[in-house]
C-alpha cells in the first residue's frame, strides 16, 4: 500500500471534520476540494472519540481509488454507529471531537494464526455471510496474542463460536493500515445555524 503523505492526511481529516460539522448542524454537505491520492487502497475506517471516549467506528473493505469520497461516506456512517445509539456524537461534542482515519491495504489471505503479526496486522474472519474484523491496534490495546485475536473477532464481531477460526470453511484475512488523527479543535462550533 502506498503511504499517504502528511498534506493529504490533513486534507482527508479536514473532509471528515467538515462532514461531521455539517451533518451535526443539519446543514448541506460542503463542497470540499478532493485531494489527489493515487494508489489502490483496501478501504478505510473512521473512528470518532469525544474527550477520549469511543463514540463511533465504521469502515469499509471496498477497494477504492477515491479516498476523499470514501472518507466522507464513512464519516457519516460513523456518526450513526448503531452501537452508540444512546450516546452518539452531538453538535455540542464538536470541540472535543477527535477523528482517527485508518486507510487499509487490500486483504491478504492468511492460513492460520502464525500468519498474524500483532501490532501490524488487522484481521477479518469470514464464514458465509458472517464476517467480523478488528483493526491492528485492538490486539495491542488488549494484550492479545494471535490466537486470542482470532478467537475474539469470531465471538465479538462475526457472531461465530469463539474457535470457529479453526474450521476449514472459515476464511481468515489480514491487512495493514496507515492511521492518522486530528485532535479536538476549538473552532468547530461555527457551523451551527
Amino acid at each position: 500500500m502506498r503511504a499517504i503523505p502528511q498534506p493529504q492526511q490533513e486534507q482527508l481529516l479536514a473532509i471528515a471534520r467538515s462532514t461531521s460539522q455539517a451533518a451535526l448542524a443539519k446543514l448541506p454537505q460542503p463542497n470540499v476540494s478532493q485531494p489527489t491520492i493515487t494508489g489502490e487502497y483496501g478501504g478505510a475506517f473512521v473512528t470518532l472519540y469525544v474527550a477520549g471516549e469511543l463514540r463511533g467506528c465504521v469502515g469499509s473493505f471496498a477497494t477504492t481509488n477515491d479516498l476523499a469520497s470514501t472518507i466522507r461516506d464513512i464519516t457519516l456512517c460513523s456518526l450513526e454507529d448503531k452501537r452508540f445509539a444512546d450516546h452518539r456524537v452531538s453538535f455540542d461534542d464538536l470541540p472535543n471531537l477527535t477523528i482517527e482515519i485508518s486507510v487499509l491495504s487490500p486483504l491478504s489471505p492468511a492460513t492460520d494464526s502464525s500468519s498474524i503479526i500483532i501490532g501490524e496486522h488487522g484481521i477479518v474472519v469470514r464464514k458465509g455471510k458472517r464476517q467480523g474484523c478488528f483493526l491492528p491496534k485492538v490486539a495491542v490495546e488488549r494484550g492479545w496474542d494471535p490466537e486470542m485475536f482470532l478467537t475474539q473477532v469470531c465471538a465479538m464481531k462475526a457472531d461465530l463460536p469463539p474457535k470457529a477460526w479453526l474450521e476449514p470453511d472459515v476464511e481468515i484475512f489480514t491487512f495493514t493500515s496507515q492511521v492518522f488523527s486530528s485532535p479536538k479543535t476549538s473552532d468547530s462550533g461555527n457551523a451551527r445555524s
